[in-house]
Parts: structure tokens; sequence; C-alpha cells
């Protein structure tokens, strides 16, 4: 099976998930979807985790600079 990559925003993966929900399909269909929801999901949780560790790592940078400014007023 080949495998191709499409960049997708976050916003853009919830809506297929969301839409994979109300699809009518047959019951040869079923564990085929289940697995592309499967995977929908997963690549939610990872993008989500992302944006999480990025603004954990901006806030302590944040943190930093701010305690360095207050080290040099004093």
């Amino acid at each position: 099976m080949d495998l191709f990559s499409v960049d997708l925003t976050l916003t853009e993966l919830i809506f297929l998930r969301q839409a994979s929900d109300v699809v009518s399909i047959t019951g040869k269909d079923a564990k085929f979807l289940s697995d592309l929801q499967t995977k929908l999901e997963g690549e939610i949780g990872q993008v989500q985790k992302l944006q999480e560790d990025k603004k954990m790592q901006e806030l302590a940078k944040a943190m930093v600079a701010d305690k360095e400014r207050q080290q040099v007023k004093k």
C-alpha cells in the first residue's frame, strides 16, 4: 500500500473526524471507516500535544525573561 502525506490544519482534521460519524456506509466498509477514524484521532492527539508543548515552551521563555528583567531592576 502506498502512503501519502497531506498537510491539514487541526481544524480540518477535526472536521474530517466529525464528518466520518455521519457518512452512510455498508457493512463491508465498517472496519475501514473505524480504522480511518482511529488514524484521525491519533493525528488530532499528536497535533494537540505539539501545540500544548509549544505553548508551555513559550510560557517558560516568558517566565525566564520576566525573571531576568526583575533582576536587572534590582
